[in-house]
């Protein structure tokens, strides 16, 4: 009759575990330190954080707070276009996001996309008055009164009617396109002069500034 084989007990072949530390081992030091998947949430944050950073535009990165190995890695990442070699650019981009003002760069982030979405508004409004300009013989002054223009601006009223004879094919140039231009910088200049006068009105307490 065979033998009974020895059970063997496999304990010491998982990885790790002869060298993780027993419960009385740990000291109170131990204790408030974040946990595995507090770290893993934080690595996870900073990952999410560097890929915002690769998808900004070359301007909006320019004004980012972050030192000049996270800059130039990121500004590589935009350069490679091998799958593989992207995965592990992003991920250096996360390690040498351990050492970066994670807070900082977020707020940035999320004033940047404020301010983006702002802008496209604008944009839109514009394409929106120039339909108007081009359609509608009283819009030049309604938009003139909005946005704080000279109710007879020649410079204007003469780019329109160019706008109009190009789209009704009668001349060609430029002047649909400056027609927008020059709206949409009509809008910003009212926009930034409007802020201007809400900020004077409500100046920040000192004790608030940083």
């Amino acid at each position: 009759m065979p033998r009974p084989r020895k059970q063997v007990s496999r304990q010491a072949d998982i990885p790790g575990d002869a060298d993780a530390p027993e419960l009385d081992d740990i000291d109170a030091g131990d204790a408030d330190r974040p946990s595995k998947s507090a770290l893993k949430r934080q690595a996870h944050e900073l990952q999410r954080l560097g890929d915002a950073l690769i998808a900004l535009r070359p301007e909006r990165l320019a004004a980012m707070p972050i030192d000049e190995a996270l800059r130039d890695a990121i500004e590589l990442a935009r350069r490679i276009r091998a799958r593989e070699g992207l995965r592990r650019q992003r991920q250096l981009i996360g390690k040498l996001m351990r050492d970066a003002d994670a807070a900082a760069i977020r707020d940035a982030l999320e004033a940047g996309s404020a301010g983006h979405r702002a802008e496209v508004a604008l944009a839109r409004a514009a394409e929106d008055w120039r339909e108007r300009l081009l359609t509608d013989a009283t819009a030049l002054a309604a938009f003139c009164r909005r946005f704080g223009l000279e109710a007879d601006d020649p410079a204007l009223a003469r780019l329109v009617e160019q706008a109009r004879a190009e789209r009704a094919g009668t001349r060609s140039g430029g002047s649909y396109r400056s027609l927008y231009r020059t709206l949409l910088a009509a809008m910003r200049s009212h926009a930034a002069a409007a802020s201007a006068r809400q900020a004077a009105r409500h100046p920040q307490d000192p004790s608030e500034q940083p």
